[in-house]
């Protein structure tokens, strides 16, 4: 017998032009039928599943509204386009996301057993779980920059479709940054038609909201807290670093000695991000063991506060 929580979640998939939305809800659905069989109780859940039916009813593209999945049992937060969102609703949106992918780890690689936490970090395999379709092409066309200048377009999404098209034209690390920046679009933006972007890193801030919205998605995705934290402390054994007689010196045959003196915080950042030697031992620098770029990475360490500040 369907539900009327099954109906709107059908309406809803059907409004939203995905199949696969809200698989989660209607697993919890399922257990919860079986937990009602167990107790003998056809009421039990009964509040939560009208909530759920009301906030379902609700979702409105036509009106575009703004989706952000919720860890939460049944419930979708609905915001109007023009909300801008803040750096902590962004990096849940990107922790929700991990951590579906975590879970359903099984189904999305085959090879599973032998991935660590890090290599799942992938933003094709997210989209394609979202039910995006990812190619590379070539060329993509040309956005208009500063006076004379144009940019080769790197990445597009088409939300109706469901398409994304990445340029061979990019480098791996900007291809990897430039796809989570598009599956932060994917999952936080709504636009008509097709949206383009330009080549993409992470190490400079877009002054468009949405574009910063993404790039924070990209951030938070590809170089999540917890990962990051214990790479950097197998990498250097302490966080926050402390730049001492003793740790420069640990990083003296990493670097030339013009870069391992570094000047401030943002150089130090930028030295550890990228060091291939530490005490004595060889390292695999943390930008290339996250696919990122120095610069985003360099960046990334000093939002979490690895890094004790200094006096030269």
């Amino acid at each position: 017998m369907t539900t009327s929580l099954e109906q709107a979640i059908h309406q809803a998939r059907l409004r939203l032009n995905n199949p696969y939305a809200y698989m989660e809800e209607l697993e919890e659905l399922a257990q919860k039928r079986a937990t009602k069989r167990k107790l003998e109780d056809p009421y039990a859940f009964a509040d939560e599943a009208d909530v759920a039916v009301a906030q379902f009813d609700g979702i409105n593209v036509e009106d575009q509204l703004l989706i952000v999945p919720q860890s939460s049992d049944l419930s979708v937060e609905v915001r109007p386009k023009a909300v801008r969102l803040s750096r902590a609703d962004v990096q849940r949106t990107a922790q929700d996301l991990l951590r579906k992918i975590w879970g359903n780890r099984a189904t999305l690689f085959v090879d599973y057993e032998g991935r660590r936490p890090i290599d799942m970090l992938d933003p094709k395999v997210a989209l394609e779980m979202l039910g995006y379709r990812v190619e590379t092409v070539g060329a993509l066309g040309q956005l208009a920059g500063s006076k004379y200048r144009t940019t080769n377009v790197a990445g597009l999404i088409d939300k109706h479709s469901r398409q994304v098209l990445l340029s061979s034209g990019l480098s791996p690390i900007t291809r990897n940054f430039t796809l989570a920046h598009e599956l932060g679009h994917a999952l936080m933006h709504e636009f008509a038609g097709m949206h383009r972007d330009k080549p993409l890193g992470g190490a400079s801030a877009s002054p468009d909201p949405q574009e910063r919205e993404a790039d924070i998605f990209a951030a938070c995705f590809l170089m999540p807290e917890k990962l990051i934290r214990a790479q950097f402390e197998q990498s250097f054994g302490q966080a926050p670093f402390v730049l001492d007689e003793e740790t420069r010196f640990a990083l003296a045959g990493s670097l030339p000695k013009t870069d391992w003196q570094p000047r401030n915080l943002r150089d130090l950042a930028r030295l550890l991000s990228r060091a291939s030697r530490f005490n004595g031992l060889n390292l695999f620098p943390l930008n290339e063991q996250f696919r990122v770029s120095a610069g985003a990475m360099t960046i990334r360490l000093e939002e979490l506060q690895l890094l004790s500040p200094f006096r030269t």
